[in-house]
């Protein structure tokens, strides 16, 4: 059960986006609030990283595309913990995100927060309407303390 998630995503305006997302959740049990994505210059993060000489544990394909994407707003979506959505969240917000990069012509980066963790974990990029990079088949340690996760690997 997750019952929160975010998106990157790199479309301009603000109110069409809002429009957008409005239409595609509908009459869902889903709240969701769009912000001005400023939190940290990732391009800034590699060369301490580097000068520092210390080896991130972050999954590489996530940090490069923070740093060659300009993400403008970032969107969190809630939901509570008795509904429906919360069983398949991060699904939902994935197909909402795909469905958004198409429409948009823009770049999604999808995420979801664990009820077990404090970071968010990372699910999907699409560019374009076309999924470019799936962060739940890699073998990252973004994943390693995920229980639907786990489930879903060991039953394969």
């Amino acid at each position: 059960m997750i019952t929160k998630s975010s998106i990157l995503i790199s479309y301009k305006n603000k109110e069409v986006l809002r429009e957008k997302i409005a239409n595609l959740l509908g009459a869902t049990d889903v709240d969701f609030t769009i912000m001005e994505y400023d939190y940290f210059d990732v391009n800034e993060y590699k060369k301490r990283i580097e000068a520092s000489s210390i080896s991130p544990d972050e999954n590489s394909k996530y940090i490069e595309i923070l740093s060659n994407v300009f993400f403008i707003y970032e969107v969190d979506f809630g939901t509570s913990a008795t509904s429906v959505e919360s069983n398949y969240f991060p699904a939902y917000i994935d197909f909402i995100s795909q469905v958004l990069s198409l429409q948009l012509q823009c770049d999604v980066l999808t995420s979801f927060k664990p009820l077990s963790g404090d970071e968010y974990c990372p699910v999907t990029y699409f560019s374009n309407g076309k999924e470019i990079v799936n962060f739940i088949s890699d073998s990252s340690n973004f994943w390693a303390g995920v229980l639907w996760v786990k489930r879903q690997l060991h039953n394969s």
